[in-house]
């Protein structure tokens, strides 16, 4: 068994972006089973399924982009025809994290020869 912890931090000084001072910290621990995958892909333009639906069990998906330059589509649609399938837009060098139930297929899609970095830790 191993932990993961993801934190998410807000602040800022009142002033800033609202008129009052925020200060906000949420904070998620899982505790996951062995046999995690962590895998770098190669995207080729196409839509390449990262979680199949008859995965048993809850699951935490990282999924990080590796482009400088380039955003990575995750959805749950082979097609990735629009809004309505796309679960997150990831931007240059940042990362997503996803709770999921296993049952849903998800798909990542970026420009061909771009990398993308995905974690999928199965929750205890």
């Amino acid at each position: 068994m191993a932990t993961l912890t993801t934190t998410l931090t807000l602040a800022a000084d009142a002033g800033g972006p609202f008129s009052d001072a925020l200060a906000l910290s949420l904070a998620k621990t899982y505790t996951t089973n062995e046999g995690n995958k962590v895998q770098k892909l190669k995207l080729d333009g196409s839509a390449q399924q990262i979680q199949e639906a008859d995965d048993t069990g809850n699951v935490v998906l990282i999924i990080n982009n590796l482009s400088t330059s380039n955003v990575v589509y995750v959805h749950n649609s082979a097609s990735n025809a629009g809004a309505s399938t796309r679960i997150a837009n990831i931007g240059t060098g940042e990362f997503a994290v996803i709770p999921s139930d296993g049952a849903a297929d998800i798909y990542v899609t970026g420009t061909s020869a771009q990398y993308v970095e995905y974690m999928s830790f199965a929750k205890a």
